[in-house]
């Protein structure tokens, strides 16, 4: 049978991985990595020593120069960037819409220029249903060792989602389908929210019953937000919602709750992103996110209280006192 043609734009961690278990599955994968150092980096020595070490590639990844022209042809394009740059990549794949190629959205976090939601945004340059999304507890660096893990991948065309159902599904990747592409997608973006609170509260080593409290009402806002912008309650209960959130709240391999974790210390934001390699989503997250809240009128007070911190209004116990001394109601509204 012809080799999956998948190209995957951007080539951190997460991205290199997908090149990584794609080629495995025997597909062919076209990977663009944007810096044109990295790029060289990666063609010459075969392997992500910045962002994903001690895993070679093998020849069935392209190190591809070109958005455009060496990726016409592929059956499939992964969108594997930070939030912030969505956009502009978009602009860049947009060629591609007549390619024949479906566009498939594995980041995790919100827009802001038109749209809060990155497949509406991805709706401006190529139809809806060659449109889908992949979430889920999928920690990189697991998935690259072949430890078992599970996703989903939603569309509003079903033949789409199973056909990266097909694409992605091995022994030690199992993927389920869903018709709920604004679930799956909140639910990968607004648990970041969630898993730098937690790890403030790791920082603060205040203990089981606080971090799961707040994983707990976390997920209530998740809901909350997720529901009012138009996704179905349930998908937040799944894998790509509560799923994605107890893997990020409790993985030392996430991004968001080793952040937390520092601000929980004490340690300022400004130093905490200097020493970052990778980008932690949650921060962006939650300010769009408070913001939506805002103009919606949804009470989400876990991310008021990060947003909170990550502006300096208050402290890490500031924040903690201001949430445990809210006016008293039933957990679960009539």
């Amino acid at each position: 049978m012809e080799k999956t043609r998948v190209k995957v734009f951007g080539a951190g961690n997460w991205g290199t991985t997908l090149a990584l278990h794609l080629e495995r599955l025997g597909a062919h994968v076209y990977l663009f990595e944007p810096l044109e150092e990295r790029r060289r980096a990666l063609r010459e020595e075969r392997e992500n020593k910045l962002f994903l070490p001690g895993f070679k590639l093998g020849d069935s990844v392209e190190i591809i120069d070109s958005t455009v022209d060496e990726g016409m042809d592929a059956d499939l394009v992964f969108i594997v960037v930070p939030s912030k740059y969505f956009d502009s990549t978009l602009e860049n794949l947009s060629p591609l819409k007549d390619s024949g190629a479906d566009f498939v959205n594995f980041t995790k976090g919100l827009g802001e220029n038109g749209s809060f939601l990155l497949s509406d945004a991805m709706k401006k340059y190529f139809p809806e249903d060659k449109i889908a999304v992949v979430s889920g507890p999928t920690i990189a660096a697991e998935i690259a060792a072949g430890l078992p893990a599970s996703c989903v991948a939603a569309s509003s065309n079903p033949e789409l989602a199973l056909r990266i159902q097909k694409t992605l599904s091995s022994k030690r990747l199992r993927v389920y389908t869903s018709d709920d592409v604004k679930g799956v997608e909140l639910g990968g973006a607004l648990k970041n929210i969630i898993a730098l609170a937690a790890g403030i509260l790791d920082g603060m080593c205040l203990g089981t019953n606080a971090k799961a409290a707040l994983m707990t009402r976390g997920q209530y806002e998740i809901e909350k937000l997720g529901t009012a912008l138009g996704a179905k309650k349930e998908t937040f209960s799944g894998l790509s919602g509560f799923g994605d959130l107890i893997t990020t709240c409790f993985s030392d391999f996430s991004r968001n709750r080793t952040m937390g974790e520092k601000l929980g210390r004490g340690t300022k934001l400004t130093d905490i992103q200097s020493e970052m390699l990778m980008v932690a989503e949650g921060e962006r997250t939650a300010r769009i996110a408070e913001r939506i809240s805002k103009e919606k009128g949804i009470e989400m007070p876990i991310t008021s209280a990060v947003v909170g911190i990550l502006d300096g209004k208050f402290t890490p116990a500031e924040a903690v006192e201001r949430l445990m001394e809210r006016d008293l109601k039933p957990e679960i509204p009539n």
